[in-house]
């Protein structure tokens, strides 16, 4: 019914279904208790309220009374209960019986731990080590493709996401890029229309580094992503200008 985990001052046991518990009998012996074991137990569960197939069970040993008579009753305490009657003795004994529990239960708790599956770990590993190569492999390919088209902190980025997609951590720093607007933002603010927004632009020569920079957005017909032009500061002001001189 029960196998022995640990021996020591009081033997610690294990149910069939791996829970932890000790003999209170065998207990009460280890702490070397002066009262009598039935009448230390009864006082103890009825003192400190344990419950009964909840922090105790209780069975009938009738094979253990070689004088004959009535079957003792035996008590098997969950190892918590064990530890509070051991630290409630109130002395060394007690203390020393607590702290053995304690070192067996955080050894058996190690014990029952189930063992990492080393394959799936390694498996798991290599998934995200792959994953991580075809991004940084994607912002590479993006990088070579439009580099003649965008400006040196558009390059900076797509470089630094890719070494730190590889590596899974920040090693190369991004560059600190100035608010920007899309035409659209600034056709709404101008109550225009974008497409005018970028011939009034492209008219005045505006899509520079000095206005803006050149960055890759999602296409608004396909889920590629297609070069777009954003104006920093300068060139929002630069339109505003523009579009005031021509109403």
């Amino acid at each position: 019914m029960y196998r022995v985990v640990a021996e020591g001052l009081v033997p610690v046991k294990a149910t069939d279904s791996g829970e932890a518990v000790v003999d209170a009998r065998e207990l009460h012996q280890g702490l070397g208790v002066g009262k009598d074991y039935t009448t230390w137990i009864k006082d103890r569960i009825g003192k400190y309220g344990f419950v009964e197939n909840q922090d105790y069970m209780v069975f009938t040993n009738s094979g253990e009374n070689l004088l004959g008579g009535r079957p003792r009753t035996e008590y098997i305490l969950k190892l918590d209960v064990a530890k509070e009657l051991a630290m409630v003795e109130n002395n060394e004994q007690g203390r020393n019986v607590r702290r053995f529990f304690i070192e067996v239960e955080k050894r058996y708790r190690q014990q029952q731990s189930p063992p990492i599956d080393e394959t799936k770990r390694v498996r798991a590993e290599a998934m995200l080590r792959n994953a991580r190569v075809r991004e940084a492999k994607a912002l590479e390919d993006l990088a070579t493709k439009f580099r003649d088209i965008l400006n040196p902190d558009a390059i900076h980025s797509l470089i630094a996401y890719s070494a730190n997609a590889i590596t899974g951590k920040q090693i190369l720093a991004l560059p600190e890029i100035e608010k920007t607007y899309t035409a659209s933002e600034i056709a709404q603010e101008l109550g225009v229309s974008a497409n005018k927004v970028g011939r009034v632009a492209n008219q005045h020569g505006l899509k520079t580094d000095a206005f803006g920079v050149q960055v890759l957005d999602k296409s608004p017909y396909s889920s590629k992503q297609v070069p777009s032009f954003r104006y920093n500061e300068a060139g929002r002001q630069a339109l505003k200008d523009l579009f005031g001189d021509l109403v």
